[in-house]
């Protein structure tokens, strides 16, 4: 599965941005391009500037536990403020890391957030802080963890992706 970005020009002349989660199924017989289909509408994209991100090493048990905490600092670097435990605030854009949901708070819209290479979403904030690890062999887990970071928009060191991989491979491991 993949976001896509669709364009559209509303009756001022604005061009607005809007995320789709989109799924690609090959067709057996013919010899076509692939069938896409829309499983989500993310929302409305809204670009953030800084991609700051300077994450120290993961010290706590529980992978969500660790994800706040980045999630945090990189929508503190972007302007947000910190309005209870889990929520973030800057003008009409509001987000809660917890509940996962990221929304317009005049409309109560779904928004997306533009930031890195990646989006935050209601959808992603919900695949990153409930991650369970595929039944693969481990380098399929790590490539398919590092895929979900990025596709949120964070861009952990190495050394706090390896940390953050140890953790969820005690859980997949039993150990």
């Amino acid at each position: 599965m993949f976001v896509r970005i669709k364009a559209r020009i509303n009756s001022k002349g604005d061009v607005k941005k809007y995320a789709y989660l989109v799924r690609s199924k090959r067709r057996k017989k013919s010899k076509k391009h692939p069938k896409q289909k829309v499983v989500a509408y993310l929302g409305r994209i809204v670009e953030l500037n800084n991609n700051l991100q300077q994450s120290t090493t993961p010290n706590l048990n529980t992978l969500r536990a660790n994800l706040k905490p980045m999630f945090k600092e990189l929508l503190i670097s972007n302007g947000f403020k910190e309005t209870s435990k889990d929520s973030f605030r800057r003008n009409d854009i509001y987000i809660n890391t917890q509940r996962s949901v990221v929304k317009d708070i005049k409309t109560s819209q779904k928004l997306c957030l533009k930031v890195n290479e990646g989006y935050i979403s209601s959808y992603s904030l919900s695949m990153l802080m409930n991650y369970r690890p595929i039944e693969s062999i481990e380098k399929e887990v790590g490539r398919d963890f590092a895929k979900k970071l990025i596709a949120a928009g964070l861009n952990p060191s190495q050394e706090v992706f390896m940390a953050l991989y140890l953790l969820i491979s005690k859980k997949f491991h039993g150990k």
